[in-house]
């Protein structure tokens, strides 16, 4: 959770802990690099908006959902 623009937004970052094998954080990196290409093309009232990403370290800037996820609803 986090500030920018003026706007609450939701901070997902990718953890590249020391302790995981190559193998995984190449794995792990493949799967967010796939989900911040496919949030970068929705765009529907309904689904939570991809504002942008940070580099170092890798980080999705996401629309902040006050009420949770769907898995809490």
């Amino acid at each position: 959770r986090g500030r920018w623009n003026d706007r609450e937004v939701a901070v997902k970052e990718l953890i590249t802990a020391v302790s995981i094998d190559e193998q995984d954080r190449v794995a792990n990196f493949l799967s967010f690099q796939k989900e911040v290409a496919m949030m970068s093309l929705l765009d529907h009232p309904n689904v939570i908006k991809l504002y942008g990403i940070m580099l170092r370290p890798f980080r999705m800037v996401l629309e902040f959902a006050p009420c949770g996820d769907l898995y809490h609803y």
